[in-house]
């Protein structure tokens, strides 16, 4: 009867220790997940900045802007626009948010 005890508090403590296992590897594997699409709303907020500075540029200047004008517009809209506060969420999960200003 002892053993048969020891027996089973020993299965209970091994899941236990499974399911603790079990549960760490989700939370880690939902942390990077919250992570990938945390920068993939940067990175289509950054082009959606772009797009609309090039759109409100266009129709300030009433012309339609050369390739030259929108690389320069954009890379000034990103360089202006704060992203760092927004890239701050990301990293308080503990990791890099693999490229930001």
């Amino acid at each position: 009867m002892i053993r048969a005890r020891k027996a089973a508090d020993r299965l209970q403590e091994e899941s236990k220790a499974e399911g603790r296992r079990q549960r760490e590897e989700m939370m880690e594997s939902t942390r990077r997940e919250i992570q990938a699409e945390t920068r993939r709303a940067l990175d289509e907020i950054r082009k959606e900045v772009a797009d609309l500075t090039v759109m409100a540029t266009e129709r300030v200047t009433r012309k339609t802007l050369t390739g030259e004008d929108h690389q320069r517009l954009i890379q000034e809209a990103l360089e202006e626009a704060d992203f760092k506060a927004l890239a701050g969420a990301d990293r308080g999960g503990g990791g890099s948010n693999g490229g930001g200003q």
